[in-house]
């Protein structure tokens, strides 16, 4: 019995997020319902060899500059049916034909699987836009893409982080979703 794809994404979530692996296993034990599966029988070794595979150090840190830990989950990401990266540009990265106007800007749209089925099913009623400002040490700007399911509840569809909320990233951001 191997542990699924899946489950893998989601443990190495975790540990992105700095959940400590304690927390994981017994988390994980504690899940078993009537069917035993080979998740619940996670060790130690397990949550080391889903480290390495995707490249998450012990703090869930992938490089201490944040600018490469940004590109090596993205590496970690690319080519992947679930990689949640919609678009994905760094500041280094100056290719006018690729992104038009953002010479020197920074923009991550994030759009899981669900996330997409939602827009699709939802996005023909009402889209809404939260926009949060400057919440970390860049000052980048945090825009969720929202839907509102049956129950007229706003449900993101999307995550855009971008330096600047302009008309320029907005619409790569929109295109892409």
């Amino acid at each position: 019995m191997k542990i699924t794809r899946e489950e893998k994404v989601d443990i190495a979530r975790k540990l992105a997020n700095k959940i400590p692996v304690e927390a994981i296993l017994d988390e994980r034990r504690n899940s078993m319902n009537e069917k035993l599966n080979r998740i619940h029988l996670i060790t130690r070794q397990d949550i080391k060899n889903i480290k390495e595979e995707y490249n998450i150090s012990s703090d869930g840190i992938l490089d201490s500059n944040d600018v490469l830990s940004v590109n090596k989950w993205d590496d970690g990401l690319k080519n992947r049916e679930d990689s949640p990266v919609v678009v994905f540009k760094d500041q280094n990265i100056f290719d006018e034909n690729l992104y038009p106007g953002m010479k020197a800007d920074f923009l991550l749209v994030i759009m899981n699987a669900s996330q997409k089925d939602m827009l699709r099913f939802y996005g023909n009623e009402t889209i809404c836009l939260d926009f949060t400002h400057g919440m970390n040490a860049y000052w980048f700007d945090l825009a969720a893409l929202l839907v509102l399911n049956d129950k007229r509840e706003g449900f993101p569809a999307s995550f855009i982080l971008s330096n600047q909320q302009d008309f320029t990233a907005l619409t790569l951001a929109f295109a892409a979703v």
